[in-house]
């Protein structure tokens, strides 16, 4: 369990995470959520669906941000599932798309349900970066750098969320990743001068 994010609740791992569906890979997500929630995996499974039914929660190409409100032992906690296949998920046209990411979040009906909003929202924009999905996936069978890439991400939802957490150190190294003569991000794994796209659908 990572637990050291600023933004992000604590993160569960699982990777390579073998199946070969939707619905087992929301067994998965029920079974180790209920594990550390301290709840019935099925009424997880259950809040998952429910959610669902309101709007799908696929992102962008291969990625989808399934969620849910479960009252228990944590008040937040996200499980990240780098799938060892791609399974088959429903988009927001209702075509089916494929997906091998998937950031799972599980919030407790007490939180500030509009920041847990904005974490999702702001995400979703963040996983439009190409160059980001293609190092995750790089990076499947190795957790610690999935955790580091994690790291950048909470780093990227602080700037863009709560800019005031930051310090001297973080803006200092952002200063430091932009080239002196033409003032543009330096190429990078997580480099954000890309288009934000629409978010996606939300409780």
């Amino acid at each position: 369990m990572h637990q050291d994010f600023t933004i992000l609740p604590p993160t569960l791992i699982l990777a390579p995470l073998v199946c070969f569906s939707k619905k087992r890979l929301f067994e998965e997500l029920s079974e180790s959520a209920g594990f550390l929630l301290k709840l019935p995996p099925a009424a997880i499974n259950q809040a998952l669906y429910a959610r669902e039914a309101s709007g799908s929660t696929f992102v962008t190409d291969g990625i989808a941000l399934p969620h849910a409100l479960t009252d228990g032992a944590m008040p937040s906690l996200l499980i990240v599932c780098m799938l060892d296949e791609k399974v088959e998920f429903q988009a927001l046209d209702s075509d089916l798309a494929a997906v091998d990411i998937a950031f799972a979040f599980f919030f407790s009906p007490h939180s500030n349900l509009d920041f847990c909003e904005d974490i999702l929202e702001t995400l979703s924009e963040i996983l439009q970066s190409t160059d980001l999905t293609a190092s995750l996936r790089r990076s499947h069978h190795d957790e610690g750098k999935i955790a580091l890439l994690l790291h950048k991400i909470d780093h990227l939802l602080v700037k863009k969320l709560r800019p005031e957490l930051l310090t001297p150190e973080d803006e200092s190294a952002d200063h430091n990743a932009t080239t002196p003569e033409t003032g543009s991000n330096v190429h990078s794994p997580l480099t954000e001068d890309t288009a934000l796209a629409e978010a996606a659908a939300l409780p």
